[in-house]
């Protein structure tokens, strides 16, 4: 399937929303994807569609089988191989930490030229209101729609800054938004041919933060800033002194009111004993991965248990030398 001929999958009251996964992930994806269907209505037609490049059959029909009995929600898989290879390899600089499919939202304005707006989320969200209501939002005559991003070291490394304001051409990192959850406005983006943009910016990026800097550095000045509602870290639990200047009661109040849980960096399969993490287990519980989620939770487990056990011993052995 070509770009051309992906269209909208309903006439009416369609609401698109990409993601981007490959077959590692697919796990993670399943839990946003069951969150964003029981949060739908019955009144708006769900237009999914997957950017993927590598996402196996079987996992794909796993994945369909989330949508049965569900006739105002689809879901389509659209490859990202050729785009990929089209592109120079050299152009798309990852830090390790990220997936090479983190990139493949940059590819969302080409895929979805058919639309007029789409929303894009990251596969690691739990989304806990009617996605039709983002969509729905007035970004104007912005290009594209984010929140900020929240943790303030990026803002604060002098180097990331630096590159993204010499090197990128960033202007202000105090609206440096996150690429968790973004709003494309596609025919405003086509009028304006950022597209080149991208594939400039992203050849100079030097990967700090893969696609987010380089969609802050390329929409910079053309991006609505969302409602952090939109867009809340979980670990803005545990990893406080990481955030912006927020106080616990705003904190609070952006945990318990999230229209969008993001979990970044590390995931509830890491870390399922902080707060809130109960929410995403409620629904991973119900996907048809969940085993495949819990091995990788205990899996994890079980290597920091291996790696806590080893650095005792490395540190009683260093001691008894002394």
């Amino acid at each position: 399937m070509s770009a051309t001929d992906l269209k909208p999958a309903f006439n009416k009251n369609n609401i698109p929303i990409f993601y981007t996964s490959d077959d590692n992930y697919v796990d993670m994806l399943s839990v946003s994807i069951l969150s964003l269907v029981d949060n739908s209505s019955e009144e708006n037609n769900y237009d999914i569609v997957i950017l993927e490049d590598g996402i196996n059959k079987y996992s794909k029909q796993i994945l369909l089988t989330i949508l049965q009995g569900k006739p105002n929600i689809s879901l389509r898989f659209f490859s990202v191989t050729d785009f990929v290879k089209k592109s120079n390899s050299e152009t798309w600089k990852l830090p390790q930490s990220l997936s090479p499919a983190s990139y493949y939202i940059l590819f969302t304005p080409l895929v979805a030229c058919n639309y007029s707006k789409v929303i894009y989320l990251d596969c690691d969200t739990l989304v806990q209101t009617d996605i039709s209501n983002l969509l729905r939002i007035d970004i104007r005559n912005h290009c594209c729609a984010a929140a900020l991003d929240p943790n303030c070291d990026i803002a604060a490394d002098l180097n990331v800054a630096k590159h993204l304001c010499d090197d990128l051409g960033f202007k202000d990192m105090s609206n440096y938004v996150n690429s968790g959850i973004v709003v494309f406005n596609i025919q405003k983006i086509n009028e304006a041919n950022i597209y080149d943009k991208v594939v400039d910016i992203a050849h100079k990026n030097k990967g700090y933060f893969g696609d987010q800097d380089v969609l802050n550095a390329a929409y910079d000045g053309k991006i609505f800033v969302l409602d952090q509602l939109w867009n809340v870290f979980w670990g803005l639990i545990f990893e406080r002194e990481k955030m912006r200047n927020l106080s616990d009661s705003e904190i609070e109040h952006l945990l318990d009111n999230a229209y969008i849980i993001h979990f970044a960096g590390q995931k509830p399969t890491q870390k399922p004993n902080e707060p809130y993490a109960a929410k995403w287990w409620m629904y991973a519980r119900r996907t048809p991965f969940y085993e495949r989620l819990l091995h990788k939770s205990l899996t994890y487990g079980f290597k920091q248990i291996f790696h806590d056990s080893y650095c005792s011993s490395i540190q009683n052995s260093w001691d008894n030398l002394k």
